[in-house]
């Protein structure tokens, strides 16, 4: 049998698709792990965005988990750039990184309030779910 590589199991599809069962998720969970469940959404769909652009595996394995490196090649790759939303990458990426949201008590947290967070997310959702799955715009299209 032949082996599958990252490079066909970690698709774009793939990535959005997470994001958006982590945003979802975020719903069910206690406060404590909100932020960081919207911040894993955050991180996959920027690198949903990343994969729809022909980035390798190996090239998002080499950004790790900071959010502003991410951030920073999507918006090189179009993704559109927002005063607000660079901030909250800022802000967010610091605390995201370094896991404090999951071992607050370990962290000196400079919060961005979970709304705010959710907000950023379905933002991010919204621009790159389209580009990563054009077919379920144009079904929407075709019932309309």
């Amino acid at each position: 049998m032949g082996t599958t590589s990252d490079e066909e199991i970690v698709k774009p599809g793939t990535l959005i698709d997470g994001a958006r069962m982590y945003s979802a998720c975020a719903d069910a969970v206690n406060d404590k792990f909100l932020s960081h469940m919207l911040g894993m959404s955050v991180e996959l769909t920027l690198r949903a965005f990343l994969r729809h652009r022909g980035r390798t595996v190996r090239d998002l394995r080499r950004l790790n988990h900071d959010l502003v490196r991410i951030y920073e090649q999507c918006t090189q790759e179009g993704l559109t750039r927002t005063g607000s939303r660079n901030f909250v990458m800022h802000v967010l990426s610091n605390l995201y990184e370094k896991r404090a949201f999951t071992h607050p008590h370990e962290a000196l947290l400079s919060v961005i309030m979970p709304w705010r967070l959710r907000q950023k997310a379905n933002e991010l959702i919204g621009e790159v779910f389209p580009l990563v799955h054009p077919e379920t715009i144009d079904a929407r299209r075709a019932n309309v």
